[in-house]
């Protein structure tokens, strides 16, 4: 039993070592095979057969005979012609035209000639075999000229392409003028790029150039009214610690349904026109105008002379400033900022006025009155002076401590609304007479006011005399009338409905300058010629011709307009 175990054994061994002996024989004979293989291989300058390089055999070619053999076809292809059609227009063209080339033309062919020779000793061995057997077909890339190209477009957009226009709107006074856009059509320049070489590969004659459309942008007319519409508000006022007036508003609207039904409709480059309509609050500011300014709380008139035309246009000049004006509780009011700069540019004229204790002309002579008016009905209101001086000399116009003077920039009357609602200025000035009112709300249990003027002394006025040496001894003229000057006081006195005095307040004590009267005196004196004497060959008596005398008596002057009750009283 142990002889049979060795002898299979033995045997098993021996079969293993003829199997190594096998192998390594085959493994010999496979490298040697492989070295003459590899030898030959390297030696031979030409690709493997069955390689081919975008279709064309280069199998057994060198690669000078494979690139000639390359060349040839993109000849037939350049020969060949391509017809571009657009919108019924025809381009012919050839390859050449737009500079169709391969990209990799010596690249594919290094590629072949490599193959089977750039990988490792059994691998190159492996695909020499291969190539007995199976095709290699490696691709070349074709491109076109991107100047060329462009050009050749350049020719074929102008006519057949059309710029986009979106749709505008102007809003222009009472209408919406809506301008209709148009599509536009581009050529696709990239496909289009694609299709010629596709063209050219495939031997296709007829090329339809790509377009992209484009459509132009749409106006959203539910934008639009939300854009365009303005919701009609009342005015109102509100009342608390801060008074305000809130103004209406005009509201705006236009028939939306409309005009999307005409808008759909509209042709390109074509007009909408879309007409606006105002809706109106029910409530305006006239309206709470009524209803803020229907009492009236204070009126004052004053007379003017409205044959003194400079005067009387500064006077109404300055009563339209100040018509009108509203002073809300709170506010102070300016009368010089109202009535502006005094200047003729600004309209106002030279008329006389007060300076210096004299009568002088000045631009804007006159619109004391304005402000003396406005200061009794201020003071009848029972609003809050602020700022009041009283003139240097008595004014006709205005009771003594009743009046207002202002200088510009350095003199101002202002009063301050201290009610609970706002209050109008109303004022005129026609024929002579300048009547001024504020308007508001009467509050319950509102006092009535009256003013009293009260004069404590009277200044006598001086005359004064002054030599004029244009006028003859013995003439006199008088250039300034006289008025005397007063010492006075005012006072505010409050009544109930009842008639019952509430408070009687001191306003002001003023002291007014007389005014004198000052007379040009002449000092000219006239010389007499002496008499001439006749010889009477008759009588011994001569003959004296008499001569124009001297007046002994003074010839008073007076200006012309002087004699007018008012006319001493400028400003």
């Amino acid at each position: 039993m142990n002889q049979l175990l060795t002898y299979t054994n033995r045997a098993e061994d021996k079969m293993k070592k003829m199997g190594i002996f096998i192998a390594i024989a085959i493994i010999l004979v496979l490298v040697c095979f492989s070295t003459v293989f590899e030898i030959t291989n390297k030696n031979n300058e030409k690709i493997l057969k069955n390689v081919y390089i975008d279709g064309v055999s280069v199998g057994k070619k060198t690669k000078e005979e494979a690139h000639e053999a390359l060349s040839q076809k993109l000849i037939a292809y350049n020969n060949s012609k391509i017809t571009l059609s657009i919108n019924g227009e025809v381009y012919t063209i050839r390859p050449d035209d737009v500079g169709f080339e391969a990209d990799n033309l010596e690249e594919a062919l290094e590629s072949a000639y490599q193959y089977g020779r750039d990988q490792g000793f059994l691998a190159n061995n492996y695909t020499i075999l291969l190539s007995n057997f199976r095709n290699k077909n490696i691709d070349l890339t074709y491109s076109l000229n991107d100047r060329m190209l462009d050009e050749l477009l350049g020719k074929i957009s102008a006519a057949n392409e059309t710029i986009v226009l979106d749709d505008t709107y102007l809003v222009s006074g009472e209408q919406i003028i809506i301008t209709r856009g148009q599509d536009g059509s581009k050529i696709d320049e990239d496909t289009l790029d694609s299709y010629i070489l596709a063209a050219i590969k495939n031997n296709v004659s007829t090329v339809e150039i790509p377009v992209i459309e484009s459509e132009s942008k749409k106006i959203d007319l539910n934008e639009l009214y939300a854009e365009v519409y303005v919701e009609p508000k009342d005015a109102f006022f509100v009342s608390g610690d801060k008074f305000e007036v809130i103004v209406d508003q005009t509201g705006i609207d236009f028939d939306l349904q409309d005009a999307k039904a005409r808008y759909d409709k509209l042709s390109d480059s074509s007009e909408l026109i879309i007409t606006l309509r105002e809706i109106e609050p029910a409530v305006t500011l006239a309206d709470l105008d009524k209803e803020l300014f229907n009492d009236v709380l204070a009126t004052f008139e004053t007379k003017y002379d409205s044959s003194e035309s400079n005067r009387t246009k500064n006077v109404v000049l300055a009563s339209e400033k100040v018509n009108d004006t509203i002073v809300y509780p709170g506010e102070e009011f300016s009368f010089d900022k109202a009535i502006g700069s005094r200047t003729t540019a600004n309209g106002y004229a030279v008329a006389a006025s007060y300076a210096n204790g004299k009568v002088v002309d000045s631009v804007g002579g006159g619109i004391c009155q304005v402000s003396s008016t406005l200061y009794n009905i201020a003071l009848k209101a029972n609003l809050k002076i602020t700022e009041r001086k009283a003139h240097g000399m008595p004014v006709s116009y205005a009771e003594p401590s009743l009046d207002a003077t202002i200088a510009e920039g350095s003199i101002d009357f202002k009063f301050k609304n201290t009610r609970s609602y706002p209050i109008k200025i109303e004022s005129s000035a026609t024929n002579g007479i300048l009547k001024m009112s504020i308007l508001g709300i009467k509050e319950e249990n509102e006092p009535t006011v009256e003013l009293e003027s009260k004069v404590l002394e009277t200044l006598k006025y001086k005359i004064i005399e002054e030599n004029d040496a244009t006028m003859y001894v013995g003439n006199t003229k008088i250039i300034q009338e006289p008025v005397d000057g007063y010492v006075s006081e005012a006072y505010k006195i409050l009544k109930n409905a009842s008639g019952d005095v509430i408070s009687r307040e001191l306003i002001s004590k003023d002291t007014y300058a007389a005014t004198d009267e000052i007379i040009k005196v002449g000092t000219k004196v006239k010389t007499v010629t002496p008499p001439v004497v006749k010889p009477d060959t008759s009588s011994e008596n001569v003959t004296v011709e008499p001569q124009e005398e001297v007046p002994t008596k003074p010839n008073r002057q007076l200006p012309t307009g002087w004699d007018s009750p008012e006319s001493p009283y400028r400003d």
